[in-house]
């Protein structure tokens, strides 16, 4: 039996009777079949990362080119907002000029700085300032650098030229809103002006508070230095009285300049008492020998009897000569009635009069 079963299996072999076995034709099928599944599989991952690859290059180069477009695009109105506005409109009319410039506005949305500084040098009137306002505001500037000192200065004339000083005052005041930074020099100019008048010393002492606000706790001693001596220029230094008058006196110091100017209108004047009184009400000042001349020649012409506690010192020859130039000085500048008080003042406290006080 075994050897006819043995003999079976070599025909059957021979045959590729194994081969349609069924328990082995189903194993090869399946593998065959798992095969097929498995490279098909892989194909359309690597078809699926090839669309991905190249979709992605392509997306980067849409991109990549809308950037280039967008950049070129930029600088192209760059190029020409900067050659427009190269274009120079001083040779224009005010509103010749206006036309230009709200024609850059509406087609830029933004105008230079300079353009809007020239059109308020062309400002010849009020009116013309005010439109020239107008559209500056229409810009709803919010850069505080837009512009600069010179630009300010400009701007300042302006307004002085059309005698809207208070309206400008109004606009440092509110800097914040306006995007108006001025240098010191600025400011004084505008406080002269608003004192001159006689007719603002309230918006005058409102902005000198703003700008010490905005300064730190104390306006600087240049600052006084440099107000002082415009004032005096100006034949103001009343006016100066006036607004510390009304100013709030803590952490403000006026300094030697600012005292020294006081001091001397206040013997012209004859209000010595007064001004003391006041500059006593601000912290106190560091004096250099000329201010302390002042000084004290303003207490000898006030209260001669009570300036006897600061008697000069004898060594001190300089000092006592200055104090006497100073009251000399503006002995020759005050009215009568105020000369001689100065007179009978300086008998009393020098007793007898120098050489220098002959008056």
């Amino acid at each position: 039996m075994n050897s006819i079963i043995k003999a079976f299996v070599r025909v059957g072999s021979s045959r590729g009777l194994l081969s349609q076995s069924p328990l082995i034709n189903s194993s090869s099928n399946r593998l065959m079949i798992g095969s097929s599944t498995l490279f098909n599989n892989s194909d359309k991952y690597i078809q699926e990362r090839t669309y991905a690859t190249i979709s992605k290059k392509k997306l980067q180069q849409i991109r990549e080119k809308r950037e280039e477009e967008a950049r070129i695009a930029k600088e192209t109105k760059e190029k020409t907002f900067i050659e427009v506005n190269k274009v120079s409109i001083s040779t224009l009319t005010f509103e010749d000029a206006l036309i230009n410039v709200r024609e850059k506005f509406n087609k830029y949305h933004t105008v230079k700085n300079r353009l809007v500084a020239t059109l308020f040098q062309k400002s010849a009137t009020a009116e013309q300032l005010h439109e020239s306002l107008k559209l500056y505001k229409e810009l709803n500037n919010s850069n505080p650098n837009y512009f600069d000192s010179s630009h300010i200065l400009i701007i300042y004339y302006a307004f002085f030229r059309t005698n809207q000083m208070p309206l400008f005052a109004e606009i440092l005041i509110n800097s914040d809103v306006f995007q108006f930074f001025p240098k010191q020099n600025v400011v004084i100019k505008t406080l002269v002006q608003l004192l001159k008048s006689g007719q603002d010393n309230e918006l005058a002492a409102n902005l000198l508070l703003n700008y010490q606000n905005k300064v730190g706790s104390q306006v600087n001693e240049n600052f006084m230095r440099a107000f002082g001596k415009e004032m005096d220029k100006q034949k103001a230094i009343d006016q100066l009285y006036t607004i510390l008058n009304i100013y709030p006196r803590k952490d403000f110091q006026l300094g030697a300049d600012a005292i020294r100017y006081l001091l001397r209108q206040s013997i012209v004047k004859g209000n010595t008492k007064e001004t003391l009184n006041l500059i006593n009400q601000f912290p106190a000042s560091t004096l250099d020998k000329i201010s302390q001349a002042c000084l004290l020649a303003a207490k000898i012409v006030s209260d001669p009897v009570a300036a006897q506690s600061e008697k000069i010192d004898t060594n001190d020859t300089r000092f006592a000569e200055t104090v006497q130039n100073e009251i000399m000085k503006q002995y020759n500048l005050a009215e009568p009635d105020v000369k001689e008080s100065i007179k009978e003042a300086s008998k009393v406290y020098f007793n007898p009069l120098p050489e220098k006080l002959q008056f």
